[in-house]
This record gives C-alpha cells, structure tokens and sequence, in this order.
C-alpha cells in the first residue's frame, strides 16, 4: 500500500523542480497554469476488487510504486496508476495533479480515499479537475469520469477514472437528493429505477456526509443494475442549491452515465 498521501508527493516534486525532460508515452510540452501543474496544448456493497484492466492486466492500484512523483505515476503501469487523498489534501492541488497526469500520461489516475472526509475532497478534486481539462475549447478539450469502487464494508474507496469527451451537462437530468441521513440502498433503488426506464439520473448533495452517501449509492446502484447489464459511471460538478432553511448553498451535482453492455 501507498505509504505517502498526495500532498507528499506534491511536496517531493516541488523540490524536483517539477522537471519536464523525460520521455513517455503521449508526452508533449506544458506550461504552468497557476494551480503547480502544467497545462498540456497540442453493506451489500460488492465491487469486485481486483478487476481486470486492459491486456489482461490485474488491476491493483494499492501496489504502486512507493514515494514516486506525480509524474512517475503518470508514466507508470496503467494497471496500478493511483493517488491517495485524505480528508486534509489540497483539492486544487490534488485536481492539477489528475489533470497533470492526463496531459502528460494520457490517462487519469484512480483515486484512493477512505471515510467521508477524504471521499468528499477526492469528488470535489475530480469536478474541478474536469473543469481545468475541458477549459482550453481550442486544443481538443477533454473530460474524465468516474466510478466508485469500495473495499467491501469499509469505508475504503478506489475511484476509478477514464478519459472521455466532453460531458454534456446541460441535458436534462431527473435529480435526486442525498443527506447526511439518506440511506444509501434506498438511493440506489431509485437510481437504478429511474436508469431501467430511460431516464437521465443527476444527484445533490451537500456536505461531506452528504457526498458519501451519494458515492454509496452510486456504487451500490451498479450492483442491482448488474443483471440488467446495465453500468454507470459519473461525473461531478458544481452547483447551488436551495435549502429551505439556510437559503443557497454550495453543492456537488452527481451526473449519472449508463452504458447497456454487450
């Protein structure tokens, strides 16, 4: 297992001077965008862990290698390229890191994050990251999505990311709502509902118990949609939204992908 967080990893290029010589795979120039990276131009939860990646190759994101920079994890084996995120990360600088590693790697990172906490900074990192990727309309602008792996009953979560092309988040969207005190199954029942009967599924949440729920949810949701072989990924975004008694707030807007598979 990982033995340093995100922000050492940040801290150890900092003092690498971020050096962009090597070569690699799908390697271009960047330049700084101001957030430390460069900006690249040209409960019966089951999930299955261990899954196959592509060519055959175990998926093992806990077995990466140990003290590298964000670029070695962005260079490094597809089948085990992963961050670790704790309740305390830096969210600008976690989502420059997902962004760095798709400029120069050509793919994101899974997300490792454990309890409400860090799961809470881990989806508000991947919206922002979102946002820097598809930022730049004139250079092939791309998107990322997501989806949410737990460690059986714990509260461990790998989110894994693939690259996409830009999301379109104006289409409309059956929206539900997660609480701190929503349950997860229930959620799930009327994600899954909704997705058997062709409707585009978006979810709220505010606070960092609130998107745990979500993420929950989500993940459980793809297990009553198994037999349906149906899956879903999703995408996170900002919003506001009206509480009753505390009037706007600051949301996650949770857009819900279904893909029916062969």
């Amino acid at each position: 297992m990982l033995d340093m967080s995100l922000d050492d990893i940040i801290k150890k290029d900092g003092r690498k001077g971020n050096k962009s010589g090597r070569g690699g795979r799908g390697r271009r120039n960047y330049r700084s965008n101001g957030n430390g990276y460069g900006r690249q131009f040209g409960r019966g939860r089951q999930f299955g862990g261990g899954r196959q990646s592509g060519g055959g190759r175990r998926y093992t994101p806990y077995q990466h290698t140990r003290g590298g920079s964000v670029e070695d994890i962005a260079l490094g084996p597809a089948q085990n390229r992963a961050v670790k995120v704790s309740s305390n990360s830096l969210v600008k600088k976690v989502a420059g890191a997902i962004a760095h590693c798709v400029r120069i790697g050509g793919a994101p990172p899974a997300v490792m994050c454990t309890g409400p906490g860090a799961i809470n900074q881990a989806i508000k990192a991947i919206a922002i990251a979102r946002r820097y990727l598809t930022d730049d309309e004139e250079e092939n602008p791309t998107d990322i999505i997501a989806q949410p792996q737990f460690d059986g009953q714990s509260d461990q979560l790998v989110i894994r990311l693939r690259r996409s092309r830009p999301i379109d988040m104006s289409m409309d969207y059956s929206d539900l709502t997660a609480t701190p005190g929503s349950d997860p199954y229930k959620v799930a029942g009327a994600i899954a509902g909704k997705i058997r009967d062709g409707e585009r599924v978006g979810m709220n949440a505010v606070g960092a118990n609130a998107v745990f729920h979500a993420v929950e949810a989500i993940a459980v949701s793809r297990t009553y949609l198994r037999e349906d072989r149906i899956d879903i990924k999703f995408a996170p975004s900002f919003t506001k939204v009206d509480d009753p008694r505390k009037g706007e707030c600051n949301a996650i807007h949770f857009a819900t992908l279904s893909r029916r598979l062969n």
